[in-house]
């Protein structure tokens, strides 16, 4: 169910890249690769190491091996296109960003959503864990969206396993922050009030840090972590048209 994808485009210039969060799937980004292909873009949506089967297999892989993934796919096709654009949701965007420093990779643009330099711990976020472990038959469409989002097959029990990882999280934090003023490509910053996961500061904390590099803030207010209205959906697939157009 959850497997990365790749469409070609004859004569296409641009290649969109797509990198996943933690936990997080290939399967986010459909609506937005269609999207990308339309404006006749080759698009590769990553399935990040360890995600797309069990807790067990996720609790193998860290942070170490998603950077070297992100960096080997990006070597892989840059060398067919004239521009990469990065799109990642939560920690793929950090991932994405800290991809961009490497000049040798082609990267002309970074779009990210939802991506944490602060995180924060709600109500709902403890209500959807319920749901996704005890309502197997929820037909709410916020949780059928988390989901479907969701490449990891896990208990309560077995996110246990996950220490390390989730460790890794705050330390790919403290390495974006650091690096922030070092950003040079164009970089657009996608945040919604209402997400239940990273802190809405997250979004004056990249307007600030962001010193050299062209960027955009756009806030979303009704929108969860995963969940998007279709209003807010569309703003974001706005923001992706505007940098490949660019």
């Amino acid at each position: 169910m959850h497997h990365p994808f790749e469409r070609a485009h004859t004569g296409a210039e641009i290649i969109v890249i797509f990198v996943h969060g933690f936990i997080g799937s290939p399967n986010q980004f459909a609506d937005l690769a269609e999207l990308a292909h339309r404006k006749k873009c080759a698009v590769l949506s990553l399935l990040l190491p360890g995600h797309g089967g069990t807790a067990r297999e996720f609790s193998k892989f860290g942070l170490a091996d998603w950077e070297r993934h992100l960096e080997r796919e990006i070597r892989r096709v840059a060398s067919a296109y004239d521009r990469v654009i990065l799109v990642g949701h939560s920690m793929g965007g950090l991932l994405s960003l800290n991809a961009g420093l490497d000049e040798r990779l082609k990267v002309k643009a970074v779009l990210l959503i939802a991506s944490p330099l602060r995180l924060r711990l709600s109500l709902r976020t403890l209500w959807l864990g319920v749901k996704l472990t005890a309502s197997p038959e929820c037909a709410d469409e916020r949780v059928t969206a988390y989901r479907n989002s969701n490449s990891v097959r896990a208990s309560l029990f077995t996110r246990l396993l996950w220490r390390r990882q989730a460790a890794d999280v705050y330390r790919l934090m403290a390495k974006t922050r650091a690096n922030l003023s070092a950003v040079t490509v164009p970089t657009t910053v996608i945040h919604s009030k209402r997400d239940e996961v990273v802190a809405f500061k997250s979004a004056a904390l990249f307007d600030c840090g962001l010193v050299g590099a062209e960027k955009r803030v756009i806030p979303l207010n009704k929108s969860w972590h995963t969940f998007y209205t279709p209003q807010e959906r569309a703003v974001i697939a706005r923001e992706l048209v505007r940098l490949i157009d660019k």
